[in-house]
């Protein structure tokens, strides 16, 4: 939340979202702002149209005013949401998007610049390796739990076979791992 707390503040922006891609290719809410829409909404309405400009091109797209824009005046989300101002910068691991970092107003800012948007893809990289660091430690943390799962249930095995039964089996389990 730390992150958004800061690009909201650096755009001056009324709503944010840090917006996760799940394994389908679908959006989740990973942190909203403000927090209270978002828990009264489930997840605030956003513009898919950038979200996907910036998924897509795996650049920063930034829009000061989204109705005087060709490319974005006519999306229905910048019509029902009354959206000015949008900033959507792609959450990148090793080039490959994992999610966006969206902020959005429905006044025109002019005073946000070139130099905000580069700190805020400076952030948004650093959010996209906390994702992906947490996102490993969580796999691993679930790879220990089967392990150890896999070990007590050996342990049992063995304990109901033969000694030496136990050890032949273990010592094949063991070569088969290493070699297959």
């Amino acid at each position: 939340g730390r992150v958004l707390d800061e690009v909201m503040a650096i755009s001056q922006a009324e709503r944010g979202m840090i917006l996760l891609l799940d394994d389908a290719g679908g959006l989740t809410g990973a942190v909203t702002r403000p927090a209270d829409d978002a828990a009264v909404a489930g997840l605030m309405g956003f513009s898919r149209s950038f979200v996907r400009e910036a998924l897509t091109t795996g650049r920063a797209v930034w829009v000061a005013d989204a109705q005087a824009d060709v490319r974005f005046a006519n999306a229905a989300s910048v019509l029902a949401l009354d959206l000015r101002t949008v900033v959507v910068v792609p959450l990148l691991v090793d080039g490959t998007p994992i999610g966006v970092l969206y902020v959005d107003q429905r006044r025109v800012n002019r005073a946000f610049g070139e130099q905000d948007l580069r700190l805020m893809e400076g952030l948004a990289g650093f959010a996209a390796l906390a994702i992906a660091n947490a996102r490993r430690f969580e796999a691993l943390r679930l790879r220990d739990e089967t392990l150890e799962l896999v070990r007590a249930l050996a342990m049992a095995a063995s304990e109901a076979l033969a000694p030496r039964a136990a050890a032949d089996r273990v010592a094949d389990l063991v070569a088969a791992a290493f070699n297959g």
